[in-house]
């Protein structure tokens, strides 16, 4: 380096300042420009800070508002709560009046009643036999069949005998007895106007319908050998009939004791409406002309129960029922020798109803959609169509392929491509029973645009398939297992596995030492527990009733190289048809089910074996599974092994014989009251109905463009 840089200070300038390089030099272009820039930006800094300050004032203010707003609904929340807390303490409050005026209203009840029967029978135990009464042209015929009721018919008699009204025939059914009654009815039969009539044995409709028959008066009415009537009860029916000529059928109030000990009176209001609903009365105090009969018909023989409504039905058919405006007789329960102790109601109550289901004016085409020909023969299937064509529907199917299980279908089946079928039949609803079928014909399902309902199965029931199933092409409605969870659309309905109630009906006689097991023989099924059990139980005869697919015969092989193994005295019956396995079930006093749950968690399963079992009064051992508890509720037992099952079935052999009848009405009960085909299908078949209208609409409409 040069002297003169090292020493900081050059001579010859006299500011001591050494001039730095050209690079160095100030350039007051770039300087202006920048501090231009910078101004620019200091202005656009500014400008922002004021917009983020506003910004910010703005969001402070509006927390404020939300603060201030939460606040309010803090304390309106407080409010509603303690509005509810007070709303909840008031409902608690008028629930409490309401039950103490309930069990007023009920004691008042019983305090008028109990008045009323002292009243009564003070006067009904001062009546007697007038062997000088006229009988040769009764006004009134009373029809009262009895079975066994030596000792308590002599109330009801006398009851008849203290009529303030005198114009009477009594006509006594015996129905077969095996006491002492007619050591007990021999005294009354001095009056002329009493009549004893003994046949063997038939049951409460032959018995009424042979009294009805030999009728002479004009009104006919009716009392049972355990109750008795109020005194003024045929003279206020007499006034009734008199002051109307086209009255066919009438009916009083009642004292009506319950099970539970409570008495009340009854006397509902007459409509028709109502009468299709349930029953109004009591046969006790029904009282029709004789001509109602003739025109009519009697007592329908086929019911054990609910005859008089069934009665009342047929007679108001014309003409609306009367009200007799007293109370007219007491129902009493002083023994168990009643009907309603010996048989179930529920399906004596499905029979009344399917005679009044409504016909249809258009009766819906329906083509069902199988994913083979053979499963339109399976129970739920077939059942199923047989109840839609009674209700009138006209059914035919398509099938993608043959196999599957034996049993046969008489329906019309359409082979080839789907559309070919639609085009032939032309029909107002496409039915998937079984989603399965959707995904391969979604095309054709689409290009039909014909109105498509569904009907899911256990095999259907995975969330991924339920989820899907609500975006098939024109699906109107999707009807689910009532185990399964579903979402709120309105298209979804929920359908419980049925019984066909032309094959599977309750049982006369059971053989209490038989065991069914009827299973398809699907893999994952536990027969071989039915083949075990049979060895743990040989005092019963232990049936197998297998229905097959052509996918099965490895499963047939180890079960059946199993019962060899085992020495298993069970019996393996194979493809039966439909009747034959209505007769197993009608014959077995227990069913034995042994299929396990079927496919990954959250799919359902349809145990329709069950629901046929319970329908003839079978008593039922199933697994411990959630959906076999809810179908079979009290009409059985759960077992986790053969021993356990074994341990249930030996328990059932000290059962007395009205042990048997309570598990047989329960059964019976259970299964009719939640899956008997008709009242179970009829939302569906009125769906079906409303969707051919809608198609008859549209063809109508576009005719007429």
């Amino acid at each position: 380096m040069p002297e003169g840089d090292r020493g900081g200070r050059a001579s010859g300038h006299g500011d001591g300042v050494t001039p730095r390089p050209a690079p160095y030099v100030i350039d007051d272009a770039a300087i202006a420009a920048a501090a231009a820039e910078i101004a620019t930006l200091q202005s656009r800094i500014e400008a922002a800070t004021g917009t983020v300050k506003e910004r910010l004032s703005a969001a402070r203010a509006e927390i404020a508002s939300l603060q201030q707003r939460l606040a309010d609904a803090e304390k309106a929340s407080a409010a509603l709560i303690h509005g509810k807390v007070a709303a909840e303490a008031e409902i608690a409050a008028q629930s409490q009046k309401a039950e103490t005026w309930r069990k007023d209203f009920y004691a008042s009840n019983r305090a008028l009643i109990a008045e009323l029967d002292r009243a009564a029978l003070r006067v009904i135990a001062a009546a007697a036999p007038d062997p000088w009464a006229d009988a040769a042209a009764p006004e009134v015929s009373i029809v009262m069949p009895v079975w066994n009721r030596a000792d308590m018919i002599g109330t009801a008699v006398k009851s008849v005998l203290a009529q303030s009204f005198g114009g009477w025939e009594l006509i006594i059914v015996d129905d077969g007895s095996t006491d002492d009654l007619s050591a007990a009815l021999n005294p009354f039969l001095a009056d002329p106007r009493i009549r004893l009539i003994r046949q063997a044995n038939a049951g409460e409709g032959p018995a009424r319908n042979r009294g009805l028959g030999l009728a002479r008066g004009e009104v006919v009415a009716y009392l049972d050998s355990d109750n008795f009537w109020y005194p003024d009860f045929l003279d206020a029916a007499v006034r009734v009939f008199r002051g109307d000529p086209k009255l066919e059928i009438a009916y009083a109030g009642i004292s009506y004791e319950w099970p539970n000990g409570d008495v009340r009176f009854y006397q509902l209001p007459y409509e028709r409406a109502a009468l299709l609903r349930d029953n109004l009365a009591d046969i006790n105090v029904i009282v029709h002309r004789r001509r109602a009969y003739e025109r009519f018909g009697g007592f329908d023989e086929a019911l054990k129960r609910a005859i008089e409504w069934d009665l009342m039905l047929r007679y108001t058919v014309e003409y609306p029922a009367a009200l007799i405006p007293v109370v007219g007789a007491r129902y009493r329960i002083v023994d168990h020798n009643r009907l309603s102790s010996r048989h179930p109601l529920a399906d004596n109550v499905f029979r009344i109803r399917c005679k009044w289901w409504p016909r249809p004016a258009l009766q819906p085409r329906v083509l069902y959609v199988a994913n083979v020909a053979a499963r339109l023969g399976e129970s739920q299937i077939a059942a199923e169509v047989a109840c839609m064509r009674r209700f009138g529907a006209q059914i035919e199917a398509w099938a993608a392929a043959d196999g599957g299980s034996p049993l046969a279908s008489d329906l019309v089946l359409h082979r080839g491509a789907l559309a070919d079928a639609i085009g032939a039949f032309k029909p107002d609803v496409l039915h998937l029973h079984g989603l399965s079928l959707a995904g391969e014909n979604r095309g054709a399902l689409a290009a039909a645009g014909v109105a498509l309902t569904a009907r899911a199965e256990g095999a259907d029931a995975s969330p991924s398939t339920l989820a899907a199933a609500p975006a098939l092409p024109n699906l109107k409605h999707l009807y689910l297992p009532p185990e399964v969870t579903a979402n709120g659309d309105a298209r979804i309905r929920f359908v419980a596995p049925i019984f066909d109630t032309t094959l599977f009906i309750p049982a006369a006689h059971k053989d209490r030492r038989m065991i069914l097991c009827a299973a398809a023989s699907a893999p994952g099924s536990e027969l071989r527990i039915a083949l075990d059990l049979a060895k743990l139980v040989p005092a019963h005869r232990v049936v197998v009733a297998i229905a097959r697919t052509d996918v099965q015969a490895e499963a047939m092989a180890a079960l059946e190289a199993h019962r060899a193994e085992t020495g298993s005295p069970a019996e393996l019956l194979l493809d039966l048809p439909r009747a034959k396995i209505a007769g197993l079930m009608s014959e077995a006093g227990i069913y034995l089910h042994c299929s396990g749950p079927a496919g990954p968690p959250g799919q359902a399963r349809w145990p329709a074996a069950i629901t046929e079992a319970m329908a003839t009064g079978a008593y039922i051992v199933a697994p411990p599974l959630p959906a076999f508890a809810r179908y079979i509720h009290e009409s059985g037992a759960a077992y986790d092994s053969a021993e356990t099952a074994a341990a249930l079935i030996r328990a059932t052999e000290a059962w007395s014989d009205e042990e048997w009848l309570a598990a047989r009405n329960r059964s019976v009960e259970r299964a009719f009251r939640h899956h008997a085909d008709e009242l179970v299908l009829r939302p569906m078949f009125e769906d079906w109905c409303a969707l051919a209208r809608e198609n008859a609409a549209r063809g109508l409409a576009a005719s007429a463009d």
